[in-house]
């Protein structure tokens, strides 16, 4: 009969148990493309080492370089990693016994009454006790497991959520070195195009002086070489905001980031895009990765949440001494010893319990959602970075065929003016509009490399997990992203 009844109890904590039990996680179904409208020529994973090398540029190396040791906002982010890596110790933990010591005096409350095989009778409280108590959970329902996964899950997020954080950053101070470089050029080009304002009104003097010409084209030469200083004071505030930004990004003070000049298409390359596949994204893409962690996170929480409506059970046990006096506490018969379940059963909550079920599935079904929508989002930013890049590309193409053609008519203007037939007005015309063919080429060359900016953040970054380490040193290594 009691082999029968272990048996039926063991039966039932089986039955409960899996019913506790949550289905495994699977990644949600979501539809991904065979490949990207956009064409493509190879198929390969972009690491962060090999992206930034290709724009050949040492100075944006080492500023990379010095983002990663200095920014703030990356130093937070890995600080949220420690905090959520001691989360998953913290829940870790809870698998293992709790061991704690009492000491002395014992609680008088708890000492009034004592209970003997004759009664119950009133004691001294002044009891002195010094034992060791240990407690373990049995896990019958996995609701420790189940606390540890979402701990991990949560861990792997944050780990994630930082890798976003130090895509986002790269890409911010890449693009501010590359305006910064433009600027630089842009002032080149303004100056070309200042001495051009400045041929022109002496000519238009010397016409005016000569009797073969008014007013007005002096007036309006003067009023173009006014506005070409103008825009020449303007780049030199940009200038100067773009540094005060990129000092920002680099955790640094304005006046102590001191930059030379230099041009946009005469230091930076642009570099041939990388490409992949759709169903890489949920691999390489950190904001991806995260948004998956923080949905096995979310499941795991149905199955805590369930475990908690059921009985939890834990073994404890004391060992230690209880005496009236301190001196007594070693002596024979003041030992005291004991060992048995625990046993913990919700019977009335108001519907608290059932209602935290029902919130963590909630939480997870809004999970499903937001991981699908983030996958979404991601194919429409790869997309939309290969046609803007794409885009540049043609515009430069165009820009740089109308420069050749203004590069003959300037030649052909420098004949005739040779020959007779054409003044130098013809020529500082040409050189105007060959300067404005310039600037359009910069602009679409500048416009190349934010396409391939932007592509580096959709494909994922090269971002490693495996090399972000998650402890401080980790900030302060730029070999882990950059080199």
């Amino acid at each position: 009969m009691r082999r029968l009844s272990i048996t039926v109890a063991a039966l039932t904590v089986a039955l409960l148990a899996a019913c506790a039990l949550e289905p495994d996680y699977q990644r949600p179904a979501v539809s991904l493309p065979s490949q990207w409208d956009t064409a493509t020529v190879a198929v390969s994973t972009p690491t962060a080492e090999a992206w930034w090398a290709g724009f050949a540029d040492p100075e944006l190396l080492q500023l990379l370089q010095s983002a990663i040791a200095n920014n703030p906002d990356l130093a937070i982010a890995v600080d949220r990693v420690l905090e959520a890596r001691d989360s998953v110790t913290v829940a870790h933990a809870a698998k293992f016994p709790v061991v704690g010591f009492n000491g002395l005096p014992t609680d008088p409350v708890s000492t009034q009454l004592r209970t003997t095989n004759s009664g119950r009778v009133d004691v001294d409280s002044n009891i002195f006790e010094l034992s060791f108590n240990a407690s373990y959970e049995l896990d019958f329902w996995q609701r420790v497991h189940n606390q540890e996964l979402a701990a991990h899950a949560d861990y792997r997020a944050s780990l994630a959520d930082a890798g976003t954080v130090q895509i986002g950053l790269l890409s911010m101070v890449a693009n501010t070195y590359f305006d910064l470089r433009m600027l630089d050029e842009r002032r080149r080009i303004e100056q070309q195009r200042l001495d051009i304002a400045d041929q022109r009104l002496r000519l238009s003097q010397l016409r005016q002086s000569a009797g073969r010409t008014g007013n007005t084209p002096v007036a309006a030469a003067r009023l173009a070489s006014s506005d070409c200083e103008a825009r020449l004071a303007a780049i030199g505030r940009e200038r100067q905001l773009a540094v005060s930004t990129l000092a920002l990004l680099l955790g640094k003070n304005p006046e102590d980031l001191q930059l030379s000049e230099s041009t946009l298409r005469g230091s930076v390359q642009a570099q041939p895009p990388p490409e992949g596949l759709p169903s890489s994204l949920l691999e390489r893409r950190p904001d991806l990765l995260a948004a998956e962690a923080r949905l096995q996170s979310a499941h795991a929480e149905i199955a805590v949440a369930h475990a908690d409506l059921f009985p939890q059970v834990a073994l404890t046990a004391k060992a230690g001494f209880v005496t009236g006096a301190v001196r007594n506490l070693a002596k024979a018969g003041s030992t005291v010893f004991g060992i048995g379940p625990d046993i913990s059963l919700p019977i009335f909550d108001a519907g608290r319990l059932k209602a935290e079920l029902d919130a963590s599935r909630w939480r997870d079904d809004a999970a499903v959602l937001e991981y699908r929508k983030a996958v979404r989002q991601a194919l429409a930013e790869v997309e939309r970075a290969l046609l803007d890049y794409q885009a540049a590309v043609e515009s430069a193409q165009r820009s740089n065929a109308d420069t050749m053609i203004e590069q003959a008519q300037l030649r052909q203007v420098a004949a005739q003016i040779d020959a007779g037939r054409s003044s130098r007005f013809d020529r500082l015309d040409v050189e105007e509009r060959l300067l404005d063919r310039d600037g359009q080429a910069l602009f679409a060359y500048r416009e190349q490399l934010a396409g391939l900016v932007a592509l580096y953040q959709a494909l994922g970054g090269g971002w490693n997990p495996d090399q972000a380490m998650p402890h401080r040193d980790w900030v302060g290594t730029a070999d882990n992203a950059v080199r």
